[in-house]
């Protein structure tokens, strides 16, 4: 379904905001706006629109962390989903049922070292059309050499026939003592050219 997805998908812009804020030696701050563009065939192009507030956390997280969601768009757009067996083993959680439940839920562990960005946790896929809801874990590689780990929290929304990221929320624990949160906000999806998708919603997709 992601490769019908991203078949579908010929064009779209988005302004993400990122916002972070370090507890530690001292409290510091850093936020950076980047412009996304999206034409098919090609990855996604990410532009620096502004960035302010510790030079330190702008230079030594949050570059790092762009240049990261860059070279897994590139990768995204030559070898597809990261969320294929050869990444992953996935262990059904739980299942949706009346008056519960509303998505699948899988355990995913990764199976081998990939140059993705990959994590250990859990993920929510709706029962519909198999779109990305939210997915929760700790990341296996880390962005910068400051940052030893993190966890986050992932929020997807869907928007038309696609589900595309709507919130991740991230605490990141610093290697100079003390801990980060990240906040990133998609709030200005918009999508300028889409083609149909090959199965209707409701339907049991092949």
């Amino acid at each position: 379904m992601d490769l019908k997805r991203h078949a579908a998908l010929h064009a779209f812009t988005d302004v993400q905001h990122y916002h972070l804020e370090y507890y530690g030696l001292g409290h510091d701050i850093a936020d950076m706006e980047v412009r996304v563009d999206y034409i098919a065939p090609g990855a996604k192009r990410l532009t620096i629109i502004s960035e302010s507030g510790s030079g330190m956390l702008l230079h030594h997280v949050l570059n790092p962390l762009l240049r990261t969601e860059q070279d897994e768009a590139e990768i995204e757009d030559t070898a597809g989903s990261v969320f294929v067996p050869e990444n992953y083993s996935f262990t059904m959680v739980d299942s949706p049922h009346p008056g519960g439940q509303p998505d699948y839920v899988l355990a995913i562990k990764p199976i081998r070292d990939a140059h993705r960005f990959l994590f250990r946790g859990k993920i929510w896929i709706d029962p519909i059309d198999f779109g990305l809801v939210r997915a929760e874990g700790t990341s296996v590689h880390s962005p910068s050499w400051l940052v030893s780990k993190f966890q986050f929290k992932y929020q997807g929304q869907k928007i038309g026939d696609f589900w595309l990221p709507q919130s991740n929320d991230c605490v990141s624990h610093l290697r100079l003592f003390g801990h980060a949160t990240l906040d990133i906000s998609y709030q200005h999806f918009k999508i300028t050219s889409a083609g149909p998708l090959s199965f209707l919603a409701g339907s049991t997709p092949p």
